[in-house]
Parts: structure tokens; sequence; C-alpha cells
């Protein structure tokens, strides 16, 4: 594993898409090293802390729709903010099966992964 340079973006989007899948905002590249002499073969890609997770939660009673969907722009504002220098920022917001915004993220702009589970781990230094 090696980390993700400009070059690498365009292939890695490719053979992604060859895979039928994507890289999003790759930070470090899987590379199998091939015979002596021979160049390295990209196997895969991964974005380490990249995209900010963002775990919102909203009083079922005392937020309405409109004050969430407000809220939820106010965090778009600060991420965009946070991001720097980079020209776009991505945002990983979960959304429960079941929830309300189930049939909202779609409107508001937000891409659904089908049918994804998150694992979450503690790493321990």
């Amino acid at each position: 594993m090696r980390k993700a340079r400009a070059e690498d973006m365009e292939v890695l989007q490719r053979l992604a898409s060859e895979d039928d899948h994507t890289a999003v905002q790759p930070t470090h590249v899987f590379v199998k090293l091939g015979a002596e002499g021979q160049e390295e073969e990209i196997i895969g890609c991964a974005s380490i802390a990249s995209i900010p997770l963002v775990l919102p939660w909203f009083h079922t009673e005392r937020c309405k729709g409109r004050d969430s969907r407000f809220l939820i722009g106010v965090m778009e504002n600060v991420l965009a903010e946070l991001s720097g220098d980079r020209p776009q920022q991505w945002i990983c917001v979960p959304v429960v099966k079941g929830s309300p915004f189930e049939g909202v993220m779609g409107r508001l702009g937000y891409l659904a992964a089908d049918e994804v589970r998150l694992h979450f781990k503690q790493v321990k230094k």
C-alpha cells in the first residue's frame, strides 16, 4: 500500500468502474508488485479518514422537517469550510432503515449506497 498520487486518480476511477465499483476520494492505493523489472499492478484503493462521517440526531417531536433540512445545510456549510483548498468534499451521513430521512436524502443531493452496513471497531494504539 502506498499514498495515492494525482496521476492515480483517473486510473483508479477507470479500474473501479470496469469492476462495477467506485473509488471515492482515495488516499491510498493497494498495489501488487510484479516480478523483478515489472511495474506494480493496482489492485484496489482506500479512502482513509478522508470523508467526514456525520452522525446527526434530530429529536423526533421537537425538530420538524424544515428544521432538520436547515441543519443539514448548516452541517454541509461547516464541512465545506473545513475542507480548505480542496475543490470538493464528500460527506457520509448514514440513515437507518425506516428513518423519515430515507426518502429525503436523495432530494437533498445525497447518493444512496444500496444495502451497505457500516462496521465499527475501536482500533487500539
